[in-house]
């Protein structure tokens, strides 16, 4: 094995496949990757992790695990000796999992000071999975309280620290975006993967709904709660994706970056009326038209076709949202104090109870419009559907625990996917020229669907919409 120094720097930039294949060739250890990470981990995250954070920090941990993690690697090591290529994708790969994922032994307190668990016996499905394939797990990272919102606040983003990373899954963003851990889990139940994705130039998958197991997930709306992969690109969040379901047993990952992407010959794109309806940012707006662009040059055909008749919308979402996150946080009503005011105002918000007959209308109307889609777009022959992730940019931090601000448009395009339950990829289409900032994309696949739109998304980023490097910040 040709070794390289224990905290090399740019070890921590690299992406899962192409750390897993180092890792595989004996070109370093895990235990040098982990090392690699935990040194930029020490040198970008703003020091040592904190509950509400500052506005020059990054901020992304709520929790660190140095001497677990070491435990890992050391037996990732182990594996690789004995099984070579063999070895799952994700041995010895550090990952980040949100602060809502069960892990025996360690705490869980969803970033709040309502919550301090530590779950004795009970793994999470996810952590369970991740765990068997040889994943070291580097620590819990920050989310919006309870993972209740588009924000979170007491992280910053990589490419400028005064900025939301995102929410809910802001601290898993933002420790991939400035090469903290080669990818992280998350949760989508409105937008939770995906906006912190955009905001912060890296790559999300929102699976379909109930596809990846939620037991062991501190829950907010059950029937949307979805686990998600983050990473710095498409092929990378697929390999993660496919590690969280049980799926990587050693074998060759089908989605593997292997500079052999396809032609888009063929494949029908949709646009809809979504976006136009929307007054998007200027740097949204240009990178939404140079995706198009990027699509017409691989041979995809961009369609206007004109959306199905509305039968559940943003309100049925939030009925369903408000009744079973308020049910949930029953058990935490005697705490309702120590909630940040965001949310307390939320949970103290008028709801209807998961019996009542306003929820379940909005059941009914949602499971009607998930079938008028996926109509639709067999109707029209559809591979995918590309909207930007959201209208705007990633904001100033600060609004996001405040019930009394104002807050930017971030849910706009969101809400509806997670309504419908379909497959979302999230990529970025570059930097803005005016903002510096990254700009996110959606590719939007039918029902169980997912894999072709997985598939279409890592070609695409592959030949014209190349994964961003890790943040300024991260690269000093």
């Amino acid at each position: 094995m040709t070794s390289c120094h224990a905290t090399t720097p740019e070890l921590a930039d690299l992406g899962i496949v192409q750390a897993a294949r180092g890792l595989r060739a004996r070109e370093y250890s895990a235990v040098e990757l982990l090392a690699a990470c935990q040194t930029r981990i020490a040198r970008v995250n703003g020091g040592p992790p904190s509950f509400d954070g500052d506005p020059s920090r990054i901020n992304a941990w709520v929790r660190l695990y140095p001497q677990k993690a070491l435990v890992a690697a050391r037996e990732a090591d182990r594996t690789l000796g004995i099984r070579g290529r063999d070895s799952p994708l994700m041995t010895g790969i550090p990952v980040g999992l949100k602060d809502i994922f069960a892990v025996q032994g360690l705490p869980l307190t969803a970033s709040s000071r309502v919550l301090n668990e530590r779950p004795e016996r009970v793994n999470s499905t996810v952590w369970e999975n991740l765990a068997h394939a040889g994943a070291v797990l580097v620590g819990h990272t920050h989310t919006h309280e309870f993972a209740f919102a588009g924000s979170c606040d007491q992280s910053g983003n990589p490419w400028n620290a005064a900025a939301s990373p995102g929410g809910s899954s802001g601290g898993s963003a933002a420790a991939v975006a400035a090469g903290m851990v080669p990818a992280a889990v998350g949760t989508d139940t409105g937008g939770s993967v995906r906006v912190p994705a955009a905001f912060c130039g890296i790559s999300a998958i929102r699976p379909s709904t109930g596809r990846i197991g939620t037991v062991g997930v501190h829950p907010l709306a059950p029937t949307f709660d979805t686990p998600g992969p983050m990473a710095r690109s498409v092929a990378d969040a697929a390999v993660l994706l496919s590690a969280m379901e049980g799926r990587d047993r050693g074998r060759p990952d089908g989605f593997a970056a292997t500079g052999k992407a396809r032609p888009l010959t063929g494949r029908r794109i949709a646009l809809t009326s979504r976006p136009d309806a929307l007054d998007l940012d200027p740097d949204v707006a240009e990178g939404y038209e140079q995706t198009q662009l990027a699509l017409i040059r691989l041979g995809a055909s961009l369609v206007h076709v004109e959306l199905p008749p509305p039968l559940a919308g943003v309100e049925d979402f939030e009925t369903i949202f408000q009744a079973e996150a308020q049910f949930h946080h029953r058990a935490y009503s005697d705490r309702l104090a120590l909630y940040r005011a965001s949310t307390r105002a939320t949970l103290t918000r008028s709801a209807p109870d998961t019996r009542s007959r306003e929820y379940q209308r909005a059941r009914h109307n949602r499971r009607r419009e998930s079938e008028s889609w996926r109509a639709w777009m067999k109707h029209h022959h559809l591979d995918a559907v590309l909207e930007p992730v959201s209208p705007v940019l990633a904001p100033l931090r600060g609004h996001g625990y405040d019930p009394d601000a104002a807050q930017p448009p971030l849910g706009a395009l969101v809400l509806q996917w997670p309504l419908l339950g379909f497959p979302v990829v999230a990529l970025p289409s570059g930097v803005g020229s005016r903002s510096g900032m990254p700009i996110g994309m959606a590719l939007i696949g039918n029902r169980n669907g997912d894999d072709a739109v997985i598939r279409l998304a890592i070609d695409l980023q592959e030949r014209e919409l190349p994964s961003l490097p890790v943040s300024p910040m991260a690269l000093g």
